[in-house]
């Protein structure tokens, strides 16, 4: 098989030197279609695509297939290979590591997102949890807050309710209550004033 690590250094080193990577010739094009086949023809071809569809669905539902099922049907693979009398393997080495290489990774994947989804499933019955307390004690927090905020309220009328009528103890802002005890003051001196006997000339 063609090494394509060769292929993308020499492609980067062009670029590195500005210079144009020479285009596939029909002879790769040849090589690489004929790899393809190898692998497709592979008789682990069909483990390596129903791992790729497990993996699949694993990121694609909140229910990911377990490990445990691939391995059932590893061995119901086997099985049929062996009631088939089917090889496992062909006479070139290096499509056969590829193989075996490529369906190992595929499986640690498979365990990897079995795991997020275990992770995901606890975060959220954690949260969810914690939610429904916080809501909770907001929620005593606010019943409790509401009746002292009534209870003071009602003594806050009480104690207005025991004051005199004058303005003052209305006045809404200090420098009025000022000017209003300033008029009471006058009021007072006028009426002391009129209460004065009338002296004759």
């Amino acid at each position: 098989m063609v090494s394509y690590q060769e292929n993308i250094i020499n492609d980067q080193t062009a670029v590195a030197n500005n210079v144009k990577p020479v285009p596939s010739q029909p002879h790769d094009q040849a090589v690489f279609e004929a790899d393809k086949r190898a692998v497709y023809k592979h008789p682990l071809f069909p483990l390596l695509a129903l791992l790729f569809e497990r993996c699949e669905q694993a990121t694609q539902s909140a229910e990911s297939p377990s490990a445990d099922s691939f391995n059932i049907d590893i061995q119901a693979f086997v099985q049929h290979q062996e009631r088939d009398q089917k090889p496992f393997l062909i006479n070139d080495a290096e499509v056969d590591g590829l193989m075996i290489k490529a369906i190992q990774v595929l499986r640690i994947h498979l365990l990897e997102l079995e795991k997020v989804q275990e992770l995901c499933k606890d975060f959220c019955n954690r949260y969810i949890t914690c939610l429904k307390g916080k809501m909770q004690s907001e929620n005593l927090l606010r019943s409790d807050y509401s009746s002292g905020g009534f209870v003071e309220h009602n003594n806050n009328s009480s104690g207005h309710s025991s004051d005199s009528g004058s303005p003052i103890s209305h006045s809404p802002h200090p420098h009025l209550q000022d000017l209003y005890s300033g008029q009471t003051e006058r009021e007072e001196e006028e009426e002391e004033e009129e209460k004065k006997p009338n002296v004759s000339k």
